[in-house]
């Protein structure tokens, strides 16, 4: 969705989404890294919430786009 549609991220509001998005790293398997969730930048519970939206509510657009 990112890629393809103009998505635009309030800055305050979307603070922990902006950082989780700037800083999650990824496993070899596309997976998010969450070994430690002690650090801040595993816990990655913001962008999971977005990656539920896109998702459901963008199903088809994504479908129709891979």
């Amino acid at each position: 969705c990112l890629a393809h549609m103009d998505v635009v991220f309030h800055k305050t509001k979307c603070e922990h989404l902006i950082f989780d998005m700037n800083n999650v790293k990824t496993m070899p398997d596309g997976s998010l890294k969450k070994t430690d969730r002690t650090a801040p930048t595993q816990q990655a519970d913001a962008i999971d919430t977005a990656r539920y939206y896109f998702n459901v509510f963008h199903a088809n657009f994504l479908k129709l786009n891979r």
